[in-house]
C-alpha cells in the first residue's frame, strides 16, 4: 500500500493590480497638483477653491517659455500696491506628474501663479512646453494635460504656438489669432477622440464650428488696443500637419488653396480635447517663417547649374533655429497681450461658456 503524498496548500493568488483608466489617472494627477499648490501657500492662508483654483491655463509653444515672466512676484505686487498677500508661484516638473510627457524640444514644467493685480488678480496655470505626436507619443498622451486642466477647474485655455505663414500678407514676427483650423491628421482618421468616448468629459460627436471662442477673440482685440501696439493683430486659419517635416512647396500651395493662413505641428489636438471637455479656447500663433509657394526649378531649366551652385532649392527653407529666434523677438509682445487678455477675462462675470 503506497503512502499518500501530502499536497501543500496552494499559495494565495496575488491580485493583479488594474491599470487605472485615463480618467482615474487624470484625477490622481489633478489631486497631486492641488496638494502641491495648497502646500505652497503661506502658513496663514488656507486653500480656498474660489480664490486659489486656476480658472485659466496657458500653453506655451516653441520659444515661449518666457511667458512665465507674466506671473506676479513679490516685487511686482509691491509696485502695484498689492502687498496683502505674498505672491505664490509653484513649479512642478512634468517628470513628477503621472501621465505627463517630457517633450524633447521644449521646457517641461507646470507653473502655478497669479497674473494681474487688485480685483483682476487671477490664479493661472502655465504649461511651459508640450509633447508632440511626431515624437512618437499618441494623441491620448500629448493631450492628457488638457484632461487634467479640466479636472483642476480650468474653464479657459489660452493656447500659443509658433507657425509658418501660408498667407503672403503675413510677416515674420506677426501675431495671428486663430479663428478656425484645418485638421489634416483628423481628416485622415488620427483624432485624440478616437476610441471609446470619455463620457465624464464630453459627448461622442463633437461640434467644432465655434472651436475658437468668438468672445475671447473679441477680448483679445480689446487687449491688443490696451497694449498700444502699432502693428496689426491678425486673424487666420491654422492648418495642422503632424510633422516633423516642414511642408513641401506643393503642400504649401495646397494648404493655401484650402484656406489655410498658418501651418504648424501642434495646437489642434489640444483644442479638440479642450472643447470636448467644455473649456473655452483662445488660440494664437507667432509667425516664425514664410512657407515657400514657388514651384521648384525644373531639371530641364537651362540655368539648372546656376541653381545648383547658388543652392536655390535651399533658399528660404525653414529651420527650428529660425523658429526659436523669431519667437524670441516678439515674446514680450505676446506676453503683454496675454496678461491684458487674462485681466479682461477675470473682470468678466461670464467666464464660463
Amino acid at each position: 500500500m503506497s503512502t499518500p503524498t501530502i499536497q501543500p496548500d496552494p499559495l494565495p493568488l496575488t491580485p493583479t493590480p488594474q491599470t487605472p483608466t485615463l480618467t482615474e489617472q487624470a484625477q490622481a494627477t489633478a489631486s497631486y497638483i492641488l496638494k502641491k499648490i495648497a502646500s505652497a501657500l503661506p502658513s496663514s492662508s488656507s486653500f480656498e477653491e474660489s480664490i486659489h483654483v486656476p480658472r485659466i491655463a496657458i500653453i506655451a509653444g516653441s520659444g515661449l517659455s518666457s511667458l512665465a515672466k507674466a506671473f506676479n512676484t513679490s516685487e511686482n505686487e509691491e509696485i502695484e500696491g498689492d502687498t496683502e498677500e505674498v505672491a505664490v508661484k509653484v513649479e512642478i516638473p512634468y517628470s513628477e506628474l503621472d501621465g505627463f510627457v517630457v517633450g524633447s524640444s521644449h521646457a517641461s514644467t507646470l507653473i502655478y501663479g497669479t497674473i494681474g493685480s487688485g480685483p483682476a488678480k487671477t490664479p493661472v496655470l502655465l504649461l511651459s512646453g508640450r509633447a508632440h505626436y511626431y515624437e512618437g507619443h499618441p494623441f491620448s498622451k500629448t493631450t492628457f494635460p488638457l484632461r487634467v486642466l479640466k479636472l483642476l477647474g480650468v474653464e479657459t485655455c489660452i493656447i500659443t504656438n509658433a507657425a509658418g505663414s501660408l498667407n503672403k500678407s503675413y510677416n515674420v514676427g506677426d501675431i495671428v489669432i486663430i479663428n478656425d483650423h484645418i485638421n489634416l491628421a483628423g481628416l485622415a482618421g488620427l483624432s485624440p477622440l478616437r476610441g471609446p468616448n470619455l463620457d465624464d468629459f464630453g459627448t461622442r460627436f463633437l461640434a467644432l464650428t465655434n472651436a475658437y471662442d468668438l468672445d475671447l477673440r473679441h477680448k483679445a482685440h480689446l487687449a491688443w488696443a490696451k497694449c498700444n501696439q502699432v502693428k496689426k493683430l491678425n486673424e487666420g486659419v491654422y492648418a495642422f500637419a503632424a510633422g516633423p517635416c516642414y511642408e513641401t512647396r506643393a503642400e504649401t500651395r495646397m494648404l493655401s488653396m484650402l484656406g489655410g493662413d498658418l501651418v504648424g505641428m501642434s495646437t489642434v489636438p489640444e483644442v479638440i480635447v479642450a472643447r470636448h471637455a467644455g473649456m473655452r479656447v483662445f488660440g494664437v500663433s507667432i509667425v516664425t517663417n514664410s512657407a515657400l509657394h514657388d514651384p521648384p526649378p525644373l531639371g530641364s531649366d537651362p540655368d539648372v547649374e546656376a541653381h545648383v551652385t547658388n543652392k536655390a532649392m535651399e533658399a528660404g527653407s525653414a529651420s527650428h533655429t529660425e523658429v526659436l529666434a523669431a519667437t524670441h523677438t516678439v515674446a514680450d509682445d505676446i506676453r503683454e497681450l496675454i496678461v491684458k487678455l487674462v485681466e479682461l477675462i477675470a473682470s468678466d462675470k461670464q467666464v464660463v461658456a
